[in-house]
Order: structure tokens, then sequence, then C-alpha cells
């Protein structure tokens, strides 16, 4: 339907193929649109010298039409001649007979193609910086999505190094544990047995915590971190994250201070205990092996306050702006030096960011860590409780 219609009409076919035309019929257009305004204020009383400047506006208004420094001195010379045929004595020819006349045309002429290239100068330099302003926008947009894809290169790298190393380790206890107990099962007591059976249970926690990480980042890498939140009791909270940790209440190394009064908090029970075993899993790995740990909750003002802290030999000053980065695990640098994935801490962060709190860390004067997650907290809810 369209090209039918362009076909019955060819001077619109025209003014598609050819886009001077529309040039030329824009420059025509201005100019007839000046002549009229300028006949009119003439019929007023305004003399021909303010009638010319008023012409070279025209002409300005014509050269800022594309392409350039040619087609600003060509509308110029069209503007010359139709001055010249309307308002030039005689009128309605183009002779001239007065010599005064033929200057001011000339000064017209030279002011016009002056004003006109400048005019068509600075469009094109404007457009030449739009052109090097998008050029350079793009330049780092591809600069910041080659970093992108590096980071993440060495991102994935370093997690397959980590998840390897994280993962081998209790499975080489594991086996070394079951191969001792099938290798030796006569030879060995019921203790003996016990305390193997004890260390591949261990053994199995600490790698079923790492794969547990390992889902929880990738959630919230992939921005698939949902929260369903209710009101929890923080007597509840501290004791489903103690359970994890058969390891420090087996040895008698964890501390539980709960308030006075049942405190409930509105969290999403799941990943906020997952948050404090995290805490205390990382206090037990980098604490020392006879450090004490101790679990404190208490209330701050509209905050309230779960602080994991030990006496154990505290955290490196290198590593302590960037704590909850992924793979910061311990003072002597990455995952690759201690056991851990590296990622408990950072995910830490990104649960508690999702319930709109702060988590901190710090070293305590007299020796140790202390890290303190802090939610919102509402005094009035308790009171309907």
């Amino acid at each position: 339907m369209q090209d039918k219609n362009n076909e019955q009409n060819p001077l619109k076919l025209l003014f598609i193929q050819h886009p001077y035309i529309r040039r030329v019929f824009a420059v025509a257009l201005i100019c007839a649109l000046f002549i009229g305004l300028t006949l009119v204020l003439e019929r007023f009383g305004v003399d021909r010298e303010n009638l010319l400047m008023l012409f070279l506006i025209g002409v300005l208004l014509s050269t800022m039409l594309p392409p350039g420094y040619v087609y600003g001195a060509v509308s110029s010379v069209f503007f010359l001649f139709a001055f010249n045929f309307f308002f030039a004595a005689p009128r309605h020819s183009f002779a001239i007979d007065n010599q005064r006349d033929v200057l001011m045309l000339m000064f017209f002429l030279a002011t016009a193609i002056l004003g006109g290239s400048m005019s068509s100068r600075q469009r094109r330099q404007a457009e030449i910086a739009r052109r090097n302003e998008k050029r350079t926008e793009e330049l780092y947009k591809e600069r910041a999505e080659i970093e992108l894809a590096i980071e993440r290169e060495k991102m994935k790298s370093l997690l397959l190094r980590s998840i390897s190393h994280d993962i081998r380790t209790p499975l080489t206890g594991i086996s070394g544990a079951s191969g001792t107990i099938l290798e030796n099962y006569d030879a060995l007591d019921d203790e003996s047995i016990k305390a193997l059976i004890q260390d591949i249970q261990m053994e199995a926690q600490e790698l079923n915590v790492t794969v547990q990480n390992i889902l929880d980042m990738t959630r919230i890498s992939e921005g698939k971190l949902s929260l369903h939140k209710e009101f929890e009791a923080v007597d509840d909270l501290a004791a489903q994250a103690s359970a994890k940790a058969p390891f420090l209440t087996r040895d008698n190394r964890l501390t539980v201070q709960l308030p006075e009064r049942i405190l409930t908090v509105e969290v999403d029970g799941r990943l906020f205990v997952q948050a404090l075993f995290n805490l205390l899993d990382n206090a037990y790995k980098h604490s020392g092996k006879d450090a004490q740990i101790t679990l404190r909750i208490f209330s701050e003002g509209e905050w309230l306050a779960f602080q994991v802290s030990d006496n154990g030999t505290g955290i490196d000053p290198a590593i302590l702006n960037n704590l909850f980065e992924g793979f910061v695990t311990s003072p002597q640098g990455t995952s690759d030096k201690g056991r851990g994935v590296g990622l408990g801490l950072s995910i830490c962060e990104a649960i508690v960011a999702a319930h709109g709190g702060s988590i901190t860390a710090e070293n305590i004067p007299g020796g140790g860590a202390s890290f303190t997650i802090r939610i919102p907290y509402l005094e009035e809810a308790q009171n309907g409780i």
C-alpha cells in the first residue's frame, strides 16, 4: 500500500529519495517568510539597512541546515539575489543603479558567508564533540564490560579452586576415617571406632556447610534471595544456630547470653540462623583451638544486636576493611590457606542487608574479635506479644 501511494505521489517520492531537494525547499521557505516579514516592516517605515540585517538573520537560520560551508554560501547568495530583486532600486530587477546599494549588498554577502561559515563550523564541531562523547562512552562501556568479564573469570577460577580445596579436605577426612575403620575394624576398640565416626560426622557437617554456602551465594549473585519473614523469638534463633555447631557445644567453647525477657524479631528464620551459624563457624575456624566464643543478644534502641565474639588471635588489620568480600577467610590470606570457601561472611552481609540491617567487625582491645549484626527492632511489637 505504501509503495502504491509513493507511485501516485511523485513529488513525495522525490523528497524522500533526494534530501538535498528538501533542504533547498526549506531555504526557499525561510527566504519567502523573511521576504514577507520584510515587506510588512518596510510599510511601517523601517529603512533598508535594518531590513538587510533582518535578511542576515534569515541567512543564519538557513545555515543551521546541513550539510555545511558550501551550502551556507549558496544560501547567502540566494538571499542576496532575493533582497536585490525585492528591495534594491530598480525593484523587481537584478540590475543595480546606486553604487551605495552595491557596497551594501557586497557587505551583506561577505557578512552572510562569514556568519554562515562560522555557524556551520560551530555546528560541525558540536557534532564532532557529540560523536567523540558517544565514542568515549562506548569505549568506557566496552572497557567496563571487559573488566567485568575478566573479574568474573578471575572470581570463577578462584571459586573453583576454593571449592575444590574445601570439598576435597572433608572428603579426605571422611575417606581416611572410614578406611581406617574398614581396614582395622577387628583391632579397634569401641571408643576408637566412635571417635573415628565422630570425625566422619564433623567432616560431613563441614561439607554440608560448604555446599549450603555455595548454594546461598548462587542465589544471592542471581538476585534470587527472597525473604519469608515471621516473628521469631531470639532464644529460638540462638538455639538453632548453636545446634548447628556441635563442634562448639561439645567442647563447651560456646557461651550464649540472652536478654532477660523474651524478645521477638521479624526475620526469615532459616536465613538468619544461617547467618548466625556462619559467624559461629568463622569464629571456630579462625579464633584458635582453645578460644572461647560468646553469642550475645541485646537491644540497642531501635536495633537488636547479635554479637559473636571470641578471645582468640583477632583479625589481621590488612583484611579488616574487606572482610565481608568473598574468599577472605583468615589472617593468612585466601581460602587456600585454611578451611572454608570464604563465602560465609559475605553471605552474612547479604542476608543482613536484605533484612535492612548492618554487620560490623572489629578487634577487641584485650584480644580476639567481635562481629555484630544489627537489625531493625520495634519495642512496640513486643508489647503486643
